[in-house]
């Protein structure tokens, strides 16, 4: 029964080594027993060996040849340097075997003792080494890189154990207070409880870490507040609905240390059919402050591409097509605003107005604005980003428009349509006079 158990137990895969083993030398003695002749047993012997190369040696072979995917990802991450490693605790035995033969120049530990090390973890930079899916949170500051082995027979023999990695460069972990990562469609996402903590990239100034949330439908007019090593940078109240958490990251919080932040809220529930105790779930991450960067951002007024780009508007209607060809944009009132992820560079919007009358509209970054007149042909307005608004990593771009009420039942009073909204860093802009 014991081996039986083994034999049909998908996470132990090395135990069907130990089966055929012990296996084989009975059923020789049986064979022979039963043909009641050496010969008899021979031929077992020999037909099982056969067997055995001929489904084995393929495998064999082709790992002779080529590294597995977690010794791959773990040479990847030593090959640059010292940092810190992080691991599922079932990779432990690549990982000794790595640091015991002297290839990983890394310091390294659990995934099960990163939630009690978590405020003292030092070193850059930091690693997640994982089987897929991984725990980590997408963010723009990360570098996902995927090791595979698509040998059929190699799959077969190990049962599909350690042959598709993930290992993460700089990752977003959820460290304390989370559960295992889940899909929505494709969207990567992680339930956190009321008093959840989040490991980051070691930082070397002040900015922001952004998270795109969605709080529990139970929740209404909860107290939140978020801690960045140790200091409370961030208060509100949540309810309901996605939202963005802008955590402003402080001075202080440049150390030898690894980014730790603490977030808290007043209250959880859980769901029908969900009896864990969840507050909210994070979607995306975004880390602006030095030494990382927001790369080219662009997004459109509409909940998902807000939420993956770690925005917020106000003041816009629906996503609808408009124009001519039509395009997708958003409305506004007469007072419209979006809060996003930036750092030095250029912040951009594209407007248009398919109405009778030409909408003017003045557009404000920070201390520069400019007043533009939009007809029905797309307008795109740029601003470089005060040097005020990206130390501090996030802007609010406003819109104060001229506004029309179109009729035929539709009783809006709207201002002027909203295209995609986009960032681009200052390192991305080509030089003066080239």
């Amino acid at each position: 029964m014991f081996l039986l158990e083994f034999m049909d137990n998908r996470n132990y895969p090395r135990y069907w080594v130990l089966v055929w083993l012990l296996l084989a030398t009975p059923a020789v003695a049986g064979a022979a027993r039963l043909g009641r002749s050496r010969a008899a047993g021979l031929a077992a012997a020999g037909v099982g060996l056969a067997a055995a190369v001929g489904w084995g040696f393929p495998a064999v072979w082709y790992i002779h040849r080529h590294r597995l995917p977690v010794v791959a990802a773990l040479a990847a991450a030593a090959g640059e340097g010292p940092g810190v490693l992080i691991y599922e605790d079932q990779l432990f035995s690549f990982r000794n075997l790595a640091a015991i033969s002297g290839r990983l120049p890394v310091d390294s530990l659990r995934w099960t003792e990163m939630e009690r090390a978590g405020p003292r973890i030092a070193g850059a930079p930091l690693w997640l080494l994982a089987e897929q899916p991984g725990e980590d949170l997408p963010c723009p500051a990360s570098r996902v890189i995927e090791f595979d082995c698509r040998q059929a027979r190699v799959w077969r023999l190990s049962q599909e154990r350690f042959l598709h990695v993930r290992l993460v460069k700089n990752p977003v972990l959820v460290a304390r207070g989370g559960h295992p990562v889940e899909f929505d469609g494709t969207r990567r996402f992680v339930w956190c409880g009321a008093h959840a903590a989040l490991l980051a990239p070691r930082v070397s100034g002040p900015g922001t870490l952004a998270l795109a949330v969605e709080v529990h439908p139970s929740l209404h007019d909860v107290p939140a507040e978020a801690r960045v090593a140790g200091v409370r940078t961030w208060s509100e109240r949540v309810s309901a609905g996605p939202r963005v958490i802008p955590i402003p990251v402080p001075p202080a919080a440049n150390s030898p240390n690894l980014l730790w932040v603490e977030l808290d809220l007043g209250a959880q529930a859980e769901s029908s059919g969900d009896n864990r105790a969840l507050a909210l779930r994070i979607f995306d991450v975004s880390l602006q402050a030095p030494p990382h960067t927001v790369p080219l951002l662009t997004f459109l007024p509409q909940r998902d591409s807000l939420l993956g780009a770690c925005a917020e508007a106000e003041g816009t209607y629906a996503l609808e097509q408009l124009g001519n060809p039509p395009r997708p944009a958003a409305w506004t009132g007469a007072h419209a605003a979006f809060s996003f992820p930036a750092g030095a560079g250029l912040v951009g919007i594209e407007l248009l107005a398919p109405s009778a009358t030409p909408a003017v509209v003045v557009v404000r970054l920070g201390s520069g604005q400019a007043r533009v007149t939009v007809g029905p042909e797309p307008v795109t307005v740029a601003l470089p980003v005060p040097p005020e608004l990206a130390r501090a990593g996030r802007v609010r771009l406003e819109l104060s428009s001229t506004t029309f009420v179109p009729g035929g039942g539709d009783t809006r009073s709207l201002g002027v349509a909203v295209g995609r909204v986009w960032y681009l860093p200052a390192n991305s802009l080509p030089p003066l006079g080239g």
